[in-house]
């Protein structure tokens, strides 16, 4: 007899799994060997598997849990298990029981070695509502590999196959799953990779093809793993189970610390592996793009905790700008002051620090544009909530910029802008009024100039002496780039307070209300321009009374186009004859109403509704205004940056290269935006106006009470006195 095998077997760990001289090892150790290993190098190498999948279904059978068709267990059962491993590894003093009350088992009543896995969750559909605890989790779990067969991480074979990660381990791990499918989702057991799945094993290993053959194989994207191995740093003590859920519980304070905190989820893993093809392939099979794991964190938390998107707590509540902390104070307020530091006290007044290298837009080291700054994904946010955030630090961060160098290059700019334009407008106006010589080509449009447009037309203009469609071409192109050129004064009156907002008005409306309306109005106007040249076509083959009248004015389809425009602006007068003596009044009168009536007031009711909008929305100025010093920011050198950047901020540690912006206030008293304070305000208002309703009713109430009591006492008194009267007069009586 061998040695290891006379020599007394090691001690069983909690689910009868054996350390090294588990049978499974036999097969496929941790070292890369194995029997299984030695045939399938032999099979790879002779091209003939025939005889490994004889040994697979030979061998691998004896290893399954009723007749290779898996077994339901109480989530109970398999918690109880993993917190009895957890308590072995730890102290008297640390060890935990599960809390909560295990629920009851169904499954006694069901003798699963007879009975199919699909009459089983029939039967538990209707008996236990589908074995569904709570968060919608089940309360069994179906394994197929026994418990007591398992390796030391509690896995089967294909989680040992999967943990070498080799072409040939993960060629066996294929071919067992193609006899056995109901491997693929086989978890771990143990205290360390409870859940840890085959679909989990090769997302670490970085391997985007076996990933797919397991998800076509049937792999769950949303299996969950709970494993210690995978918790973070701090929160591994605080581990806890409850016979109620399958997940552990674990303490929310916490900094992530340690590097195998993945998430749980699968997806959680593709993100936190840094590894893009196994993300949008995971999505493509239904992955819950916005599934919490145990400590309430998404796909994207996981990638600020890994800082995959380079972007911090700070800068990504900048960028979300959607959850508020409380009535008062956004969650990007609460940590821009937990990272603020104070500097000094002195009675009420304190001088606080906010360090600019997440906040500001310029490297403090380089001097380069830094896109995901804060005030940068604040002030190019799309949506409204970033406004709320463009207050108080941030406003005063770019009200600095501002002084130090916005409003001084915006007026050499817009000098500059000026000189170009009266030469670029000179251009065209000092133009020869000869069409095709080559000397009506001005020298001035050699100069640089910054629109395409004006650097086409040197072409064009070249080639006015061939023909005439050059001629047109550069008419046209040069009165489009004279529009342009005059429109781009707008840009600087953004930075004008009491003009900006007006511009901002005009951009919208022309960008929403009148595309909107141009698209359904350019459908009436046409379905009625042509209906008017039928109309007069017709009426002009049948009547000469038109041909007196100077002939028919809607020639061709695009005339008609064209007079129905200017007739539906109010110009008519000049068609309205022919319209008289022709029978079309009627048609007439229903493009009144649906093109003149009905679409011209929708579109003034639609820019009244954005002027409105706008003009109530106060801080959009702001945030174009910012816009405009982050243009003017862009156009200088990181040296020029790094110059202005000493201007409104200052050194507060040892390094002398990490700058800080510095402001005062009161001690205690956290900063509120304008529209902070106007609700806090309103509140208090109306918390004023609530007890005074309350004093109210209570004096009214308490006046009643009065006024009840004087009734009861007259009315006593009355009758006491009328009572009085009666007993006299009854004295009387017997006393006469």
């Amino acid at each position: 007899m061998d040695v290891s095998q006379s020599m007394e077997p090691p001690n069983r760990e909690v689910g009868g799994r054996l350390r090294e001289n588990m049978k499974l090892y036999d097969m496929v150790d941790l070292h890369g060997g194995g029997e299984m290993m030695t045939m399938m190098r032999y099979a790879k190498a002779t091209n003939d598997y025939s005889f490994v999948d004889h040994h697979i279904k030979t061998r691998i059978s004896e290893f399954l849990l009723n007749n290779e068709k898996g077994k339901l267990f109480p989530i109970t059962e398999l918690v109880t298990l993993r917190n009895k491993e957890r308590n072995a590894k730890l102290t008297a003093f640390l060890r935990k029981k599960g809390k909560g009350k295990a629920a009851v088992n169904v499954l006694e009543g069901f003798d699963q070695n007879d009975a199919k896995t699909g009459d089983l969750r029939k039967a538990l559909k209707l008996l236990d509502g589908g074995g569904k605890g709570g968060k919608s989790e089940s309360k069994y779990r179906e394994l197929n590999w026994k418990l007591e067969e398992r390796g030391t991480m509690g896995e089967t074979i294909i989680g040992v196959c999967l943990l070498q990660g080799t072409t040939i381990h993960n060629m066996l791990a294929l071919r067992i799953l193609d006899l056995y499918p109901k491997l693929v989702n086989d978890i771990c057991t143990s205290e360390d990779y409870y859940g840890l799945s085959p679909l989990h094993q090769a997302i670490i290993n970085h391997d985007v093809e076996m990933v797919s053959k397991l998800l076509q194989r049937g792999a769950d994207v949303n299996q969950r793993c709970y494993g210690a191995f995978f918790c973070a740093d701090d929160q591994k003590s605080s581990r806890t189970d409850s016979l109620e859920h399958e997940y552990v519980e674990l303490t929310m304070n916490t900094n992530y610390t340690g590097t195998m905190y993945f998430g749980e989820y699968p997806l959680s893993f593709a993100v936190c592996m840094n590894h893009p093809d196994l993300f949008r392939l995971l999505l493509a099979k239904k992955a819950n793009l916005h599934a919490q794991d145990t400590n309430g964190n998404t796909v994207l938390h996981l990638c600020v905790i890994h800082e995959k998107i380079n972007l911090t707590p700070l800068t990504l509540a900048a960028k979300l700008a959607k959850k508020k902390y409380s009535s008062y104070f956004h969650i990007f307020n609460i940590i821009l002051e937990l990272e603020g530091q104070s500097v000094w006290v002195y009675g009420e007044s304190n001088c606080f620090s906010y360090p600019l290298t997440k906040i500001d837009t310029i490297n403090e080291v380089t001097g380069e544009m830094n896109e995901q700054s804060a005030l940068s994904l604040v002030v190019y946010g799309k949506t409204s909530e970033h406004l709320e955030l463009l207050e108080g630090i941030l406003e005063k961060i770019v009200e600095e910029k501002w002084k130090a160098f916005g409003k001084r290059y915006w007026l050499r700019s817009l000098f500059f802008f000026i000189v170009y334009y009266i030469i670029f407008t000179a251009a065209y106006m000092l133009r020869p009024i000869t069409a095709t010589t080559e000397k009506a080509f001005p020298a001035k449009l050699l100069y640089k100039v910054s629109f395409v447009l004006v650097l086409c037309e040197v072409p064009i203009r070249f080639s006015c002496h061939i023909h005439e469609v050059f001629l047109i071409a550069d008419n046209v192109v040069s009165s489009i780039a004279v529009l342009l050129t005059t429109l781009h004064f707008l840009f600087y009156c953004r930075a004008i307070p009491f003009i900006g907002p007006f511009v901002l008005m005009v951009y919208t409306i022309i960008a929403t209300d009148l595309t909107r309306f141009f698209m359904i109005y350019s459908i009436f106007l046409v379905g009625f321009s042509q209906s008017f040249y039928i109309i007069f076509t017709s009426c002009e083959r049948k009547s000469k009374e038109i041909e007196d009248q100077g002939g028919n004015l809607l020639q061709n389809p695009f005339e008609a186009l064209l007079r129905t425009f200017i007739m539906t602006i109010g110009e008519f007068a000049t068609i309205y004859k022919q319209m008289a003596s022709c029978e079309s009044m009627l048609m007439n009168f229903i493009g009144k109403i649906f093109v003149s009536i009905l679409q011209f007031n929708l579109l003034i009711a639609m820019m009244t509704r954005t002027y409105e909008t706008i003009f109530e929305t106060k801080k959009e100025w702001n945030r174009q205004w910012a816009q405009v010093i982050l243009m003017l920011e862009l156009s200088l050198s990181p040296k020029e940056r790094l110059m202005h950047l000493l201007k409104y901020s200052r050194p507060t540690g040892v390094n002398k290269r990490i700058r800080s912006y510095v402001v005062n206030k009161k001690a205690g008293v956290v900063r509120l935006t304008k529209d902070e304070e106007v609700r806090l305000l309103e509140e208090k208002a109306e918390h004023i106006r609530e007890e005074k309703r309350q004093l109210i009713k209570k004096r009214t109430r308490e006046q009643e009470i009065k006024e009840n009591s004087v009734r009861i006492f007259s009315d006593v008194h009355r009758h006491d006195s009328f009572s009085n009267v009666e007993y006299r007069t009854s004295l009387y009586d017997k006393t006469h």
